[in-house]
């Protein structure tokens, strides 16, 4: 019986298609895995990513939101006026908290916004810091928004403040500008014996932008350590007395709660109908307005040998306010009274920071503020030999007469100097509720971080 012999052909490709079949669909259905994962990968990225941006917005809406209200505030720099806060808003919640020290806020915004996959929810936070300042706005200086007119040195006045003119300057014979800084739209005339800053004492800057003329062409006539024309443009915060009727604590519509009463209006109407009212009279007045057993604002007055004005918050009269003491009078606190009608200060009348009236005064250890609304003539005088320290707001025209002092910056409609005109006094802060208030909350440049 013979061996029978198989033989294979090498070349034979029978079932190897099953091999290749097989090896392709693992590869194609790994490649399908890997597409699958990296697309799921990439939607959850997606997803994160617009979530994040989500929450980051909603963070810079919380510092938004809280810088809104700091400008909002009668009161800025209060710690009280900036509370922490929150709102619901589209995709999450938006939310602030902040802390005040040495004039500066520093705010935090924070987003909050679901997890889309599930897990914790995603948050962002960015802080700006905010300063409460004078700087840069009109209550830098003594200033005249009058930019068809001029403001009148009279004759031998001596005039010691920061002054910024929309219009013309127009001095007298051997009258002087000796305050730090002089700021003129316009131009400015300077005639025999005038001058800007002193031969031996220059003002710091002197930014003549009209330009200036001096007597007989002589051009050492203004002496300051900068002389330069370049624009700044400044406007007169807006006054809102209606505002103030309706919402000064004590005032028409929130009489005193506590003391011996003041009397701020006498018809529910803003119309300047009450008698004037004396801010220093020889009498005793005290006048407190009070939540929940808190002192919001006072205005009381204890006469004396110096006498004592205790003061806080926001106060309205409407009516003429005047100051006629013959003795000393020295505030405390911090605040703004308001008149609608002219605020005037008698013959040798004071109202200062300390009882010598002088350069001893610290305004951080208080401040006044006097808003006059008057429609016409002189909103404020100073007569012969008063002095004030302190800011004012005048709604018309701010005078000084002779010898009269005022230590601390004034916006008015026009100004006229009468012989010596005080100092100028950095202030660093306003007190509550003067106009122009929210222009001190100035965000600070690159100071972002998020």
């Amino acid at each position: 019986m013979g061996v029978v012999t198989r033989r294979f052909d090498l070349r034979d490709e029978r079932g190897i298609a099953l091999v290749v079949a097989l090896s392709t669909m693992f590869v194609l259905s790994l490649a399908l895995a890997t597409l699958l994962a990296y697309t799921a990968a990439n939607s959850r990225s997606a997803a994160r990513s617009k979530t994040d941006q989500v929450a980051f917005s909603l963070a810079e809406g919380g510092v938004d939101s809280a810088f809104a209200v700091l400008l909002a505030a009668a009161d800025p720099i209060d710690p009280a006026s900036l509370p922490s806060g929150s709102q619901s808003l589209a995709g999450g919640t938006s939310s602030w908290s902040a802390t005040f020290a040495n004039d500066i806020w520093t705010i935090t915004g924070t987003g909050t916004v679901p997890s889309p996959t599930g897990s914790a929810p995603v948050t962002r936070t960015v802080t700006r810091k905010v300063q409460v300042t004078v700087d840069d706005t009109p209550w830098d200086w003594t200033f005249s928004q009058n930019d068809t007119g001029c403001v009148v040195l009279a004759q031998n006045a001596v005039f010691a403040m920061n002054v910024y003119i929309r219009g013309s300057l127009c001095m007298a014979q051997n009258s002087k500008i000796t305050g730090p800084r002089v700021y003129v739209a316009k131009t400015s005339t300077l005639p025999n014996g005038a001058s800007i800053g002193l031969p031996g004492a220059p003002v710091e800057e002197a930014n003549l932008v009209g330009g200036y003329t001096c007597p007989n062409n002589n051009p050492n006539c203004v002496y300051a350590q900068v002389i330069k024309s370049e624009p700044q443009p400044l406007q007169k915060p807006p006054l809102d007395l209606q505002r103030w009727y309706d919402n000064a604590k004590p005032g028409p519509k929130y009489a005193c709660n506590a003391g011996s009463g003041v009397l701020f209006d006498i018809d529910g109407t803003l119309n300047r109908n009450r008698p004037p009212f004396e801010l220093t009279p020889a009498q005793p007045y005290s006048c407190q307005y009070k939540v929940g057993g808190q002192t919001v604002g006072e205005l009381s007055w204890t006469p004396g040998a110096t006498g004592l004005l205790r003061i806080k918050g926001t106060i309205f009269f409407d009516g003429n306010v005047t100051v006629t003491n013959s003795v000393p009078a020295v505030y405390e606190g911090r605040g703004t009274i308001y008149a609608s009608g002219a605020i005037t200060f008698g013959i040798g009348s004071k109202l200062c920071g300390v009882a010598a009236c002088n350069d001893t005064w610290n305004p951080e250890n208080g401040l006044v503020a006097l808003v006059s609304g008057a429609t016409a003539d002189d909103g404020l005088v100073l007569n012969n030999n008063s002095i004030y320290q302190g800011a004012a707001y005048v709604n018309t025209d701010y005078r000084l007469q002779n010898n009269a002092q005022n230590w601390g910056p004034v916006i008015a409609r026009n100004i006229f100097v009468q012989n010596n005109a005080g100092k100028t006094v950095k202030l660093k802060v306003m007190p509550p509720g003067v106009p122009g208030i929210e222009e001190t909350v100035q965000l600070l440049p690159d100071s972002w971080s998020g």
